[in-house]
C-alpha cells in the first residue's frame, strides 16, 4: 500500500444528537483518546457496537459519541453511539476507563411495548416506523413516508421490542432492517439484490492495492438451501398468502438440479402482498443460499457501509468478482488500517 496520511478525533454530543465540543488530544501532558474501535455487522440486531479508550471525566448518562476518520483530507464521521457506564482505572495519570459504544438502534432496542401493540389493516408501514421510532424519545427525520399500506391486521405480544415489531414491519415492504447512518439517522431503504447494487469501491491486488497482502479466504458448501419458503398469516376475511424461490440453475452444483432440494426454514412474515412476498422469498434464497465465501482484509480506512458492493480482484487466487460488506471494523486511532469481510455475491 502506497503513504497516506491518516488522522481522528472524537466529537462530544448531547442526547439530542447536538455538537458540544471535540476532545482534545491531550490535556495537562496526558493523551485523552488512547485507542478503540467501532464493530458493524449485518449479523447483528443491533449492528454498530465498540470501545473507546479515555481519560479524564466525562458525564457519560447525558452525552453521546461521533468518532471521525479523515485519510489524506477526506474526513467522514463513523455514527452517534450511545455510551455503556465502564468501571474506572485509577493511576498517577488520573482516571482511566474503556467505554462501550453501542449504536442507536440500543435505543430502540430496549424500549419495549407493554401493551398489546397492534396495527389495523390499511395502515401506511413507514408512518407507523416513524412513530414507533418518535415513541422512544428518538428523532425519525431520516424515514420518508411512504405508499406500502398493510394489506392485514398486525399485533404484537406484551414486551416486544420496538426494533422487533419496526424491523417486522420493514420484512413486510421487504425494505432491509433499521439502520444508522454515518450521522446518526435512522434509516428505511428498499432491498437491493447483492448483483443490482452499484460498485463504491475496487480492491484490486497490486503493487497499487488498497489492502495488505496478508487476508483470509472461507468457504463453507455444507448445508447450503437452495429452496426457500415464506408466508403470511391470514384471517377470517383474508387469506393468507405463500411464496417460494428455487434455485434451479443447471450449472450451479449446488442447486435443485444437481442435488435435489435443500429446504431452508420456512419464515412468517407480515407481506404487503404477493409481490412484495415474492421478492422477499427471491431474496431470501440468495442470502441463505449463498456460497458462504467470504475474505477477510485490512486495508486503508475507508466510508464503507454495511451491505456496500465492491470489486475484489486477486489474480493468484483466482478470485474476480463481486462481494458485499458484511462485517468493518474501524479503529479510533491514527494509523490502524480497518478490518472489513467481505462475502462473495453469487447467482
Amino acid at each position: 500500500m502506497g503513504a497516506h496520511t491518516l488522522t481522528s478525533w472524537v466529537d462530544i454530543l448531547d442526547t439530542s444528537d447536538n455538537f458540544m465540543y471535540t476532545l482534545p488530544v491531550t490535556a495537562d501532558g496526558v493523551r485523552i483518546v488512547t485507542g478503540g474501535d467501532i464493530t458493524k455487522s449485518t449479523g447483528q440486531t443491533v449492528r454498530g457496537q465498540g470501545s473507546i479508550d479515555l481519560r479524564g471525566e466525562i458525564d457519560l448518562l447525558n452525552v453521546r459519541f461521533r468518532p471521525w476518520r479523515e485519510v489524506d483530507g477526506v474526513a467522514w464521521p463513523l455514527g452517534i453511539f450511545v455510551p455503556e457506564t465502564p468501571d474506572i482505572d485509577w493511576s498517577g495519570l488520573g482516571a482511566a476507563r474503556s467505554v462501550g459504544l453501542l449504536d442507536k438502534l440500543t435505543l430502540l432496542d430496549r424500549a419495549k411495548r407493554m401493551d398489546e401493540y397492534s396495527l389495523p389493516a390499511g395502515t401506511v408501514v413507514t408512518s407507523a416506523i416513524r412513530d414507533l421510532i418518535e415513541w422512544t424519545g428518538e428523532a425519525a427525520t431520516g424515514i420518508e413516508v411512504g405508499t406500502d399500506v398493510l394489506r392485514t391486521p398486525i399485533s404484537w405480544d406484551r414486551g416486544t421490542t420496538v426494533l422487533a415489531i419496526i424491523n417486522d414491519l420493514l420484512d413486510a415492504i421487504n425494505c432491509f432492517s433499521l439502520h444508522v447512518d454515518s450521522a446518526g439517522r435512522f434509516q428505511v431503504a428498499p432491498y437491493v439484490a447483492p448483483a443490482s447494487r452499484p460498485l463504491v469501491v475496487e480492491f484490486i491486488h497490486g503493487e497499487n492495492a488498497q489492502f495488505m497482502d496478508e487476508w483470509t479466504e472461507t468457504r463453507d458448501l455444507a448445508s447450503v438451501p437452495n429452496h426457500f419458503a415464506c408466508y403470511t398469516a391470514g384471517d377470517d376475511e383474508t387469506p393468507g398468502l405463500m411464496a417460494e424461490a428455487y434455485n434451479d440453475t443447471p450449472d450451479d452444483p449446488l442447486s435443485t438440479v444437481n442435488r435435489g432440494v435443500v429446504s431452508a426454514d420456512p419464515e412468517q412474515i407480515e407481506a404487503t402482498d404477493q409481490a412484495v412476498l415474492d421478492a422477499y422469498a427471491a431474496r431470501r434464497l440468495i442470502e441463505v443460499g449463498a456460497v458462504t465465501r467470504t475474505v477477510e482484509i485490512e486495508h486503508v480506512p475507508m466510508d464503507l457501509q454495511l451491505n456496500d458492493a465492491v470489486h475484489f480482484v486477486h489474480p493468484p487466487s483466482g478470485i474476480d468478482g463481486r462481494f458485499v460488506v458484511t462485517k468493518t471494523v474501524e479503529p479510533i486511532d491514527e494509523v490502524a488500517l480497518q478490518k472489513t469481510t467481505l462475502r462473495e455475491v453469487v447467482g
